[in-house]
C-alpha cells in the first residue's frame, strides 16, 4: 500500500525531524469527487501562524483557523494542499487553485482603482499593516477584528450588493464593510462603513468613511482591552488625543439608508421603475435594493430592474452591479 508522508522540517519528535503519516486523510480525499479548486498552504506557515493566535477560543479560534488554512473565513468546499513547495508556484498562480494568502491591502486598492472609489491614508496603513505584520494580526485576532476583503453577496443570498466586506467583528458572521454607494461618498470619494447582519441581510450605520469609524473602534477596545488598543494605536502611528475619550453611540442612519429599508414592505419593483421612468434614478434604485434584501434576493423582478438601473448610472455603480450579475437567480436576462 501507498503510503503518503508529510516531511516538513518543522515536525518534530523528541527534539528529532519526523515524518506525519497523511495516508489514512489522502485515502479518504479520494473516496469524494475530484476537486477542481484547492487551498494552498505551507504547513510550517500554517503551525507557525495557528501556535501565534494564543488563547483565542470558540468560534474567534475557528473562524482564524478557517482564515489561516485558507484565506478566508467562509471558505468553499475545497482542500488545503500542502506543503506548497509540491505544487508549481507560477501554475498555482494562474490555474485552478484559491490563492490562500492574497494581501488585502492590494486586493482593496485594486477594487478602489476599477470601481471609483478611494482608500483614507489609515485604511491604507491598516491593511498594509496587517498584511506585512503577523504580531498586528495576532492583536487583531484576540480583539475579535479578522480582516478579510471580499465581496458580502458571494456568502449571503440577498444581501445588498453595495456592500464590500472588510473584517469580521467578533465572530458571528457579522461583517464590518464599505459601502460602496456613490452619493454617499466623501468630498475625497471614500466610502461610507456599516455593519452587514447576516441574519437579516440588514445594514447598520457605523461612520462616514473609514478613519471615523476606526478611531470610534479603538475607543470601544480602549474600554475592554487597553493594553492591546495601545499597541494597536501605537504601531499605527495614531495620536492618543485622535482616540475619543469615550466610544461613540451608534449613529442615526442617512435617509438614504432608513428610507430604503421602511419602504420594503409596501413598494414593488414596478412602482420602482414608474420612478425611473420619471428620471428618479437614485430613489428608484434605493427602492429595489430594499425589495431585493427583503426578498432575501428572491425577487428576480427587483434583479432584473436593479441590473437595467445600474447600468444607466454608469461606471461609478460597476462595484453592486458586478456583484448583481455574479448572483443573478436563475430566469434574469
Amino acid at each position: 500500500m501507498t503510503r503518503y508522508l508529510c516531511v516538513d522540517p518543522s515536525h518534530t519528535l523528541g527534539g528529532e525531524p519526523a515524518a506525519i503519516d497523511l495516508t489514512a486523510q489522502v485515502r479518504l480525499e479520494r473516496e469524494f469527487l475530484p476537486r477542481e479548486s484547492a487551498y494552498l498552504a505551507d504547513s510550517g506557515d500554517v503551525i507557525r501562524r495557528v501556535n501565534d493566535l494564543g488563547e483565542v477560543d470558540g468560534a474567534l479560534r475557528a473562524a482564524a483557523v478557517r482564515r489561516i488554512l485558507t484565506g478566508t473565513t467562509s471558505p468553499l468546499d475545497a482542500p488545503v494542499v500542502s506543503p506548497i513547495s509540491l505544487v508549481d508556484a507560477a501554475a498555482a498562480a494562474t490555474g485552478p487553485f484559491l490563492h490562500a494568502q492574497r494581501a488585502d491591502a492590494t486586493r482593496l486598492r485594486e477594487l478602489g482603482a476599477t470601481h471609483g472609489f478611494a482608500l483614507t491614508p489609515l485604511l491604507e496603513r491598516f491593511l498594509t499593516v496587517h498584511d506585512e505584520d503577523a504580531v498586528f494580526r495576532r492583536w487583531l485576532d484576540h480583539l475579535g477584528f479578522l480582516v478579510e476583503v471580499r465581496s458580502i453577496a458571494t456568502d449571503w443570498s440577498g444581501s445588498d450588493p453595495c456592500a464590500l466586506a472588510l473584517a469580521g467583528d467578533g465572530g458571528g458572521g457579522d461583517e464590518v464593510a464599505l459601502y460602496v454607494y456613490p452619493p454617499a461618498f466623501t468630498a475625497e470619494r471614500s466610502p461610507p462603513v456599516v455593519e452587514f447582519f447576516h441574519e437579516t441581510n440588514e445594514m447598520q450605520w457605523l461612520a462616514r468613511d473609514f478613519d471615523a469609524f476606526f478611531l470610534g473602534k479603538l475607543a470601544a477596545w480602549s474600554e475592554e482591552q487597553p493594553e492591546l488598543a495601545t499597541r494597536v494605536r501605537e504601531r499605527l502611528g495614531i495620536a492618543p488625543k485622535a482616540v475619543p475619550e469615550v466610544a461613540p453611540s451608534p449613529a442615526t442612519p442617512p435617509r438614504w439608508l432608513a428610507v430604503a429599508r421602511a419602504s420594503a414592505a409596501r413598494r414593488t419593483a414596478a412602482d420602482a421603475m414608474a420612478r425611473l421612468r420619471k428620471g428618479e434614478v437614485i430613489g428608484a434604485e434605493r427602492a429595489l435594493v430594499a425589495i431585493w434584501v427583503a426578498s432575501d434576493g428572491q425577487d428576480t423582478a427587483a434583479s432584473a430592474a436593479l441590473l437595467d438601473v445600474y447600468e444607466r448610472l454608469g461606471p461609478g455603480w460597476s462595484w453592486p452591479l458586478e456583484n448583481l450579475r455574479s448572483l443573478k437567480p436563475a430566469g434574469v436576462p
